[in-house]
């Protein structure tokens, strides 16, 4: 056969081809990124522009929406709500059953609202510079326009707190003692419920809690006396030049310090209580009556221990190690800093979650039920900033590969940069496709689909045999499989 016929033959068949395929159908399992797709399994949701910048997902009963990095917000039936605002700045939890709301975008504003310990709905909140607060019995109102004027109830562990023009005129009030200042902090004076006193700072001053303390300074810091603990049998004493020398006393406890805070040293012949310290380079304390211990020879070695837990530190503030046991679990945590860290939570000798990071490369965590995720690489740096939170809001900027799995690992998934390459499993559907190039999708059955140039060439085999299917552009055109 003439060469060039053939030829023509074959490019007319392939532009019918062409020309005769049909669009994927709505719904449709579409892989067409950076500028669009969708993704299902049973029980999952995918879909995604500009490579995720703008994304929805649900799962299961939980349903995700996000225009990367400035929100993301997921729901589920029962009500909880968690939404990020250009993280880390902004953030919005609610969640009805505790009933906890909270919503803040530092630092211009700040909302919360949940029951006080009398099972009371109190609502604090600020806008700068307005501040306020309430409580739904009415037993609490605040209101401030910073720094005009503010009056205000249960902050800063006092009962109220009034300004005037701040730092003109400050007051607080706390277990019916009042404190008053006039050019705050310069000049000011005590009164009520026990308690009196004055100051002129830095000059003088002088305050007292009937049968509770006393305490005076004079061109402060550097004179201070006080006496406290008036109410039990022996009282605590102490006064300071500072920085030449200080002591403090009470039974037979003794402190003593020379250069604040350069040398010191304390003892307690009863509990046999003994402690120095040649700042900043070393401190030993023992303190056997509550199993305490704290020894420091900085910066090559520090270590601490407690009847509930211990940390030690090598090349500080390098290497770390901590070890405590709250409620029933021992939790544990390793450091390399900024480099490596391991977190690892467990009971009863059983490993219940575990987290690392080697960064800015990697980070992934796991539970006792399978459930884990994993990204790379991994820019966080915990605790500074929350790796999930981060991996969320500005993921898709710079993720070139992330994957997540459910308990038991009852439903995986897993994408790269751009959302290049898409998998995702769950009850037996095993489905994986990259754009254009094409995918594959393996039913419970052993049925296997194919799909190539992006949808334009399909076919399937398994127990039933095999056969071609119908183009189904952009492809890979499988049918949405999410209940």
């Amino acid at each position: 056969m003439d060469f060039r016929l053939c030829l023509r033959r074959s490019w007319g068949a392939l532009v019918g081809l062409v020309l005769s395929s049909s669009c994927a159908s709505p719904g449709a399992e579409i892989h067409f990124s950076p500028i669009f797709s969708h993704h299902s399994v049973p029980g999952y949701d995918h879909a995604e522009v500009a490579g995720g910048l703008l994304r929805r997902e649900q799962r299961g009963e939980q349903t995700v929406w996000a225009l990367s990095p400035i929100w993301w917000r997921r729901s589920d039936s029962d009500g909880n709500i968690l939404t990020d605002f250009v993280y880390p700045l902004g953030r919005h939890q609610h969640y009805p059953d505790r009933p906890h709301t909270r919503t803040w975008f530092l630092p211009l504003f700040w909302y919360e609202r949940e029951p006080n310990v009398d099972g009371v709905m109190e609502t604090d909140w600020f806008l700068l510079p307005f501040i306020g607060g309430s409580a739904d019995d009415g037993s609490e109102s605040s209101f401030g326009v910073f720094p005009f004027y503010a009056k205000l109830e249960n902050v800063l562990a006092m009962d109220e707190l009034t300004m005037v023009m701040f730092p003109l005129y400050v007051r607080n009030r706390q277990n019916g003692r009042n404190h008053t200042w006039l050019l705050w902090p310069f000049f000011g004076w005590r009164d009520g419920a026990g308690s009196s006193g004055w100051h002129i700072w830095p000059l003088y001053s002088h305050a007292e809690l009937e049968n509770k303390y006393t305490a005076t300074w004079l061109l402060w810091p550097f004179i201070s006396f006080r006496k406290e603990k008036l109410d039990r049998e022996h009282h605590l004493v102490a006064y300071h030049f500072w920085p030449v020398y200080g002591r403090i006393t009470r039974d037979d406890y003794t402190a003593n310090t020379i250069l604040w805070p350069v040398f010191g040293w304390a003892s307690r012949p009863s509990t046999e209580y003994t402690a120095w310290n040649l700042w900043p380079f070393l401190r030993f304390e023992n303190a056997p009556d509550d199993g305490r211990t704290f020894n420091k020879i900085w910066p090559l070695w520090m270590n601490y221990e407690d009847r509930k837990s211990k940390w030690t530190s090598l090349l500080w503030p390098i290497i770390w190690y901590r070890h405590s046991e709250v409620g029933g679990e021992l939790r544990e945590n390793w450091w390399l800093v900024p480099f490596w860290h391991r977190n690892v939570v467990s009971q009863n000798e059983v490993v219940i979650a575990e987290e690392w990071q080697l960064w800015p490369l990697a980070h992934t965590s796991s539970a006792r039920d399978g459930a884990s995720s994993f990204r790379f690489p991994a820019p966080a740096l915990a605790p500074l900033f929350d790796p999930s939170a981060m991996s969320r809001n500005w993921g898709p900027f710079y993720e070139v590969w992330a994957e997540n799995s459910g308990p038991d690992r009852s439903w995986s998934d897993a994408r790269a940069i751009g959302n290049l390459y898409h998998a995702a499993r769950a009850e037996g559907h095993d489905r994986w496709s990259i754009p254009v190039l094409g995918g594959r999708w393996r039913e419970p059955d052993g049925t296997t689909h194919w799909s190539l140039c992006a949808g334009l060439l399909r076919w399937h085999t398994g127990p039933d045999g095999s056969g071609m299917e119908a183009p189904a552009f952009p492809g890979p055109g499988w049918p949405s499989l999410n209940q």
